[in-house]
C-alpha cells in the first residue's frame, strides 16, 4: 500500500470538502463546517508556501476580488451603526480568501475538478428534481411545504432558501 502525505491527501481528497460546503447548504448552517476546515487548511498552506500560494496565478484575482468586497466593509465600519455585529461580519468574512487558497490548491488537478463536478451535477440534478416535486405537488419530496404559501423553498427545507442554492451551483 503506498502512503502518502498531508499535501499528496489533500490534492486527492480536497474536492470533498468543496463538495461538503454545497451539499449541506440545506442543512441550516452545517455548511460552515467544510468553510472553517477549509479556511484552516488554506492557512497553513499560506503559512508552509507563503511565495508558492503567492506566485499561483489564480491567487492574484482571487485577493482582488476579496480585496473588491471586504475594503469596502472595512470602511463603512467607521459609520456603522452596530459597530460590533459590523466588525464581527466584516472580520468573519476573512477566512473567505484562506478557504480560497485551499480551493485553489484542491483544484489543481483535472481529475479532482472531474470528481468535484460530478458530484456537484448531482447535487444539481436532485435540488432540480427537489423544486419540480415542489412546483408540481406544492411539497418537496420528503413532504415539506414552504414556510409561505406558494413559493418555492428550497432543496430539503421548509425555509426559502432556494436562491442562495441557485446562487452557489448557477455558475454549473
Amino acid at each position: 500500500m503506498i502512503k502518502l502525505s498531508f499535501n499528496e491527501r489533500l490534492q486527492r481528497y480536497g474536492w470533498v470538502l468543496i463538495a461538503g460546503f454545497v451539499v449541506l447548504q440545506p442543512f441550516k448552517n452545517w455548511f460552515e463546517l467544510p468553510i472553517a476546515i477549509m479556511a484552516v487548511l488554506g492557512l497553513l498552506r499560506l503559512m508552509q508556501h507563503p511565495r508558492e500560494v503567492a506566485s499561483s496565478t489564480a491567487f492574484k484575482p482571487l485577493l482582488l476580488m476579496f480585496a473588491c468586497l471586504w475594503l469596502p466593509m472595512l470602511t463603512s465600519l467607521t459609520d456603522a451603526v452596530n459597530l460590533n455585529r459590523s466588525a464581527m461580519t466584516a472580520f468573519a468574512f476573512l477566512r473567505f480568501p484562506l478557504m480560497g487558497i485551499f480551493v485553489i490548491h484542491a483544484l489543481k488537478t483535472a481529475e479532482a475538478r472531474r470528481y468535484l463536478l460530478q458530484v456537484l451535477g448531482a447535487a444539481l440534478c436532485f435540488a432540480a428534481a427537489d423544486v419540480l416535486v415542489q412546483a408540481l405537488f406544492g411539497h418537496n419530496l420528503f413532504g415539506m411545504k414552504a414556510e409561505i404559501e406558494g413559493r418555492l423553498s428550497g432543496l430539503l427545507s421548509q425555509r426559502l432558501a432556494l436562491g442562495h442554492i441557485l446562487a452557489v451551483l448557477s455558475p454549473i
